[in-house]
Order: structure tokens, then C-alpha cells, then sequence
């Protein structure tokens, strides 16, 4: 039997949604994505309650690797599979992906949902420490995604991230503008991380990097050299 460690139980106060839900919606129901795959996994994901990037960034995210042309994609944290759809999608199914992930029953479910939709797809998981996972990888990506439930860990995997990435290649991480406590005056220590994060990855000369206001906050980096 699967357990959900990360199934929500409220949260003690309200937080700044960054996006107006209407105007999600209206994005969302301009495309009409009615792909049975992706939305029995947002389904199951409003079920248990467990948090995934929503339409617009998936979109996105699927938009930036089709454009770069990325065909080596490394997710931190890679639940079971959302994220990893969207990615696999840029690709048109054709390229290799690496899940990570600390339960390896998400794993699983990441594997067998992205063999049914792209089988032409090469998958990689490891269960265990995303960081450690990547900072011993052999291989440099093209394309890096930090979403680790953790966020105090941002900083370190960035750190990593920028080791690992090809030229051209691109890193890009969720819930950088986090509920919208990023502009807190006393902010958590998850917060403070993720401030961190974002501090450094702005930091980087050989890095270009931008924050979308999309979704939960989405950083955006490209390695120029």
C-alpha cells in the first residue's frame, strides 16, 4: 500500500496567491489540454492533496525544453510524475529524463505513468538524496529542475545545479516566490532559504536568470558559457 507522507492537513494561516485563479482558469481553458494521462494525475494530486506545479507552469516548463532543443533533463524531486509529463511532453517523448525522489513509491508511479504516455521515452530513477544523486551523476544536463518538498535544501542543490549544467542547458526551480512569503518582513526558515536561493542564482555571471510570476514563482536560468 502507497502512503502519502506529504498529504496537507491546513495551513495556520492564509498565503499571497501570486496568480488570480480566474486568470488561470481563462489560460487554461484557452488551450483545452484534455490529455486523460496528465489529468488523472492532477486528479489523483487533488485526492491526497499533494502539491504540484500547476497548468500554465507545466506549460511552460514543456515550452522552454522544446525551444532549447534539451534532451537530458535531471528533476529534484520528482514526486510521482507531474512535472516530469510536462518535461518528457517538450521533449515530443523522445529523450531521457532522471527522476529523483526520497519515497520510492512516488518513483514508481512517475515511471509507469511517463512509459504509458511516452514510450519511446528513456527513464532513469533513483530513490535516495536528490543532491547527492546529482552532485555524483558522471553527466552534465541540459536542463536541471530544483522542486525539493524541503525547501532549506535550495541553496545546496543550486550550488550543485550550477556544476551540472551544460552549456545552453538551464536550470529552473518552483515555489521560488513561495506563497508569496518571499517578501515577508520576518520570514521562516524555509523562506529565508529560498530568498537565499534566489540571491545567488541572480548572482551568477555566466548565468542568466529571471523569476516568472507564474504558478508558485518559477526562476528561469540559462547558462551562457
Amino acid at each position: 500500500m502507497i502512503e502519502f507522507p506529504h498529504i496537507s492537513k491546513g495551513r495556520s494561516k492564509p498565503f499571497l496567491d501570486i496568480t488570480n485563479l480566474m486568470i488561470k482558469k481563462y489560460i487554461r481553458d484557452l488551450r483545452n489540454y484534455n490529455d486523460p494521462v496528465f489529468q488523472n494525475v492532477e486528479k489523483f494530486a487533488k485526492e491526497i492533496n499533494y502539491p504540484i506545479i500547476d497548468y500554465v507552469t507545466g506549460h511552460l516548463i514543456s515550452v522552454l525544453v522544446n525551444l532549447g532543443r534539451h534532451k537530458n533533463i535531471f528533476e529534484m524531486g520528482s514526486g510521482f510524475g507531474y512535472s516530469a509529463l510536462w518535461f518528457a511532453k517538450g521533449m515530443s517523448g523522445n529523450g531521457k529524463i532522471t527522476l529523483t525522489d526520497i519515497y520510492c513509491d512516488y518513483l514508481t508511479m512517475a515511471k509507469s505513468n511517463l512509459s504509458k504516455q511516452y514510450p519511446l521515452l528513456t527513464i532513469n530513477t533513483f530513490c535516495g538524496d536528490t543532491i547527492q544523486t546529482l552532485e555524483q551523476s558522471e553527466e552534465n544536463y541540459d536542463c536541471i529542475f530544483i522542486d525539493i518538498g524541503d525547501k532549506s535544501l535550495y541553496p545546496k542543490a543550486g550550488k550543485i545545479a550550477l556544476e551540472k549544467t551544460s552549456v545552453n542547458g538551464m536550470i529552473i526551480a518552483d515555489n521560488v516566490l513561495w506563497r508569496g512569503k518571499v517578501v515577508e518582513s520576518e520570514p521562516d526558515k524555509q523562506t529565508k532559504s529560498i530568498n537565499i536561493f534566489n540571491e545567488q542564482m541572480m548572482a551568477v555571471d555566466n548565468f542568466d536568470t529571471i523569476i516568472l510570476p507564474v504558478g508558485d514563482g518559477l526562476l528561469v536560468s540559462i547558462k551562457k558559457y
